[in-house]
């Protein structure tokens, strides 16, 4: 009896076993539901936190766009203003020179006016035929003297119209004060009126005193085109004498140490050493 009692007493454990399990079994997969409904919130959560991310990475590339565009702007701005600053004080500088140039050489257009006026050929036609009263001539030369006491070309106005008077004295007089001032230009400006008044001969000594007044390495435009009317003999055979003459002394100064007949070929060649530095001259005039 005791023996079939305990395959029972076994079942009816093992069935209440299996109802503990059916139940645990039961209680899992309402944890497991439960947990997949977690899972599928947080699954909706990252999909929208992705969706986030991405439309904050397009902010972030527009701003950085923004940002080097508003970077390029500005360096613009810089740039321009530092442009517009520059050409300001250019502008302010002009400004101040030209102020200047016309205070202190403004007046200087009418003395020049009157000197072209006092060596053309007509001026001295209309003194000699007394068409015009050499005493208005030395009045208008006086007034820009006084007018521009520095200017050389001052006194060489009036040492021209005493020359239309005849004074010789006050002449000279204003030649030496001319020749003070500025001695080359003022030997070349009486050289070219003697010239165009046709006294070659005093032409010839004035260019002779010009010629002497240079510094043979430091000869600049001017000469080139002084040069150039002394060789096509507009101011005479003496002239151009005294220039071959004082060329060739420039030329045998500035060579290097040579033998005798070197050196006594290079003053029959006409200077081919200075002919070098005149060709260079040249050469720079004409690339600036």
């Amino acid at each position: 009896m005791e023996d079939e009692l305990e395959p029972d007493c076994a079942r009816d454990r093992l069935g209440e076993r299996i109802e503990e399990l059916d139940r645990g079994q039961g209680r899992h997969e309402e944890k497991l539901d439960n947990f997949r409904e977690v899972l599928q919130g947080v699954g909706a959560d990252v999909a929208r936190l992705g969706t986030e991310v991405s439309e904050v990475r397009q902010e972030v590339a527009g701003l950085e766009n923004s940002v080097t565009e508003t970077r390029q702007a500005l360096d613009t701005f810089i740039e321009q203003y530092g442009r517009d600053r520059e050409v300001s004080r250019a502008q302010a500088e002009l400004s101040r020179l030209t102020t200047e140039w016309h205070a202190n050489f403004a007046q200087r257009k009418q003395t020049r006016a009157l000197a072209r006026s006092l060596v053309h050929t007509l001026t001295a036609q209309a003194v000699y035929k007394k068409v015009v009263n050499p005493a208005t001539l030395q009045a208008c030369s006086e007034e820009r003297l006084l007018l521009e006491p520095t200017y050389w070309l001052a006194p060489a106005t009036m040492a021209v119209a005493a020359k239309f008077r005849k004074e010789e004295k006050q002449g000279k007089s204003a030649q030496a004060h001319a020749c003070t001032l500025n001695a080359a230009k003022s030997h070349l400006f009486f050289a070219l009126t003697c010239s165009r008044l046709g006294d070659e001969s005093g032409a010839a000594a004035w260019m002779d005193l010009y010629l002497q007044s240079l510094d043979p390495d430091e000869l600049g435009q001017d000469f080139l085109v002084v040069l150039d009317a002394i060789a096509g003999k507009e101011l005479g055979e003496e002239a151009l004498g005294y220039t071959q003459q004082a060329m060739t002394g420039w030329n045998r100064d500035g060579s290097p140490p040579s033998t005798t007949a070197t050196h006594a070929s290079s003053g029959v060649r006409g200077g081919a050493h200075l002919e070098s530095r005149l060709l260079n001259l040249r050469n720079r005039l004409a690339q600036n």
